[in-house]
């Protein structure tokens, strides 16, 4: 198959319409980096509630030391991201 061949694509059962390969191509690559966005995000967001409720203190990054260093209630920010998360 070249570049320029073409599926049927079915629309219903009276009408077809042929869809060039690249088209397909082109769908195919948007739903798979759709997804894969998708997966980033979520690992990211487990990362960071993991940061946020590690009560591990011994990096200078910690969540405890940085909420320290800005003056932040770590306490009362892990219960409002708690309450958030639950939503």
């Amino acid at each position: 198959m070249g570049i320029g061949s073409t599926f049927t694509l079915r629309i219903d059962h009276a009408q077809t319409e042929p869809v060039p390969a690249y088209e397909l191509l082109r769908s195919e690559m948007a739903l798979r980096r759709a997804a894969f966005i998708k997966q980033r995000a979520r690992r990211r967001a487990t990362e960071a509630l993991a940061w946020v409720f590690n009560d591990v203190g011994d990096s200078v990054f910690s969540f405890q030391n940085v909420c320290d260093v800005l003056a932040i209630d770590g306490e009362v920010l892990r219960v409002r991201v708690r309450e958030r998360v639950k939503r």
